[in-house]
Order: structure tokens, then C-alpha cells, then sequence
């Protein structure tokens, strides 16, 4: 099974952003963080990634042996929907990825779910699964977004270009100065881990917000909106 492509329309969106209301931003070093609250049109039940993970409900393989880069394989066992995220990581198997779209997977469902490599020198496995990481960086999240959408105008299929996703992944590694053996996007986080730690001490998650926008250096970088609070409480470190 394979998550059906929906493309999104022009004012396709107005519904799920009109009634949202933008609060006292929140400033850290040269992350600014403007908070958005407001009612969501409907409430989805549905279990985050992470969580029905660490529940054993919910895992994610190569789709076989060999292995495929623009694919894995996820299997849901719960009886709820699980909800993965555009950009967040997957670490473990023969190299790390990075979905390439949000996917709401169904109970009890074994579904085929498009990423892109975000560790271009490792194609071996570590782990016969794998685990949850951390969220892409917004430039490289937002580029390979243009990307997953032209190629659903043009194919039907929510795929990246796999080699600018990697040039991307280099850039950020270089600016982190952070040396990779495996160049994978995971090792430039860890090696900022300290200073990414005293952004997450000053900006907790502010309560009852759903949405975020985010400016780095006074510009606009990113900004992700949730149909709840809870789900955005939940990816808030992560995402900051």
C-alpha cells in the first residue's frame, strides 16, 4: 500500500489559517519564535511517530534486504492512525532518512512511504529498524518541499531530487563545522547538541499554541501549523 498523493490548491489552505491568532513572539539569540493559537476545524485521533514507537506499535524496515533509498517500508499494528512528519528523521537500517511528506498511516496497515537519504556514505545496516531523529533543517526542508512538488504535478509520486537533498545536507555540515564520516545531516546536530540545548532551555513550548512561525537573523525561515496543541507540544523540541 503507498500513501495517495494529494496536491494542494491555491486558497486551499485559507480555512486552516484564518482562525488562527499570532501571539507575543518569543526571542532566543537570533531565533525569533511568533506562537499561533486558535481553534483547529476538527480534532483527529491519531498516535505521533515517536510515540507509538516507543509503544511497539509502530515500526519502520527497509522495504527488503536490499534495500531501497526512496522508500521504506512502515507497519502500523495499533489501532489508531500514526501520523509522520514531513521532514523529520529516521536514523538506523543501512542510512538515515527523512520523509519526504507528511503521511497519516491507517490502523493495522503495512504502507511503502517515500524519503530521502540524509547520510550519503553509509549503505549497510546498524539496526534491523529504525528510530525516530531529529527534524530537518528549514532550508534544506523547504527546498526539498519544491521539489516533492513538482514532481506530484509532474509524476504523482512525492519524490525529491536525491542529489540536491544531499548537497544540501553538505552545506549544512560545512556551516556546522562538523565533520561526518558517514556525512549524515544527524552528525552536525549532535556536534551542536550543547548550544541547540540552551535554545530549547529558553524557548519552551508555549502552551495552547498549534502552529509556529519562525524567523532566523530577522528573516523568515519556516512554519508549521497542527490541527492541535498536543501535536506541537509533542514535536516541539525536535522542531526548534
Amino acid at each position: 500500500m503507498q500513501p495517495t498523493p494529494r496536491r494542494t490548491e491555491p486558497g486551499a489552505l485559507r480555512p486552516f489559517v484564518e482562525p488562527l491568532e499570532v501571539a507575543e513572539p518569543v526571542v532566543h539569540a537570533n531565533l525569533t519564535l511568533a506562537p499561533l493559537r486558535g481553534e483547529g476545524r476538527r480534532r483527529i485521533d491519531y498516535l505521533m511517530a515517536a510515540q507509538a514507537m516507543a509503544a511497539g506499535v509502530f515500526t519502520v524496515t527497509e522495504i527488503d534486504e536490499a534495500g531501497s533509498v526512496p522508500e521504506l517500508l512502515a507497519l502500523n499494528t495499533s489501532r489508531q492512525m500514526v501520523l509522520l512528519l514531513d521532514g523529520e528523521e529516521l536514523v538506523g537500517a543501512k542510512q538515515n532518512r527523512i520523509l519526504n511528506t507528511s503521511v497519516m498511516l491507517p490502523p493495522g496497515s503495512r504502507t511503502r512511504i517515500p524519503v530521502s537519504c540524509v547520510e550519503r556514505g553509509r549503505w549497510r545496516h546498524v539496526s534491523p529498524t529504525f528510530g525516530m531523529g531529529g527534524y530537518s533543517p528549514a532550508r534544506l526542508r523547504a527546498r526539498k518541499s519544491r521539489q516533492v512538488t513538482a514532481s506530484l504535478r509532474q509524476r504523482g509520486r512525492a519524490e525529491s531530487d536525491q542529489e540536491a537533498v544531499w548537497n544540501d545536507v553538505e552545506e549544512h555540515l560545512a556551516a556546522l563545522g562538523a565533520p561526518s564520516p558517514t556525512r549524515a545531516m544527524r552528525d552536525g546536530l549532535e556536534r551542536r547538541r550543547d548550544s541547540l540545548g540552551a535554545y530549547l532551555k529558553a524557548l519552551p513550548y508555549p502552551q495552547g499554541a498549534r502552529g509556529v512561525v519562525a524567523a532566523i537573523n530577522g528573516r523568515f525561515a519556516a512554519a508549521d501549523v497542527f490541527d492541535k496543541p498536543e501535536t506541537l507540544e509533542a514535536v516541539w523540541p525536535r522542531l526548534v
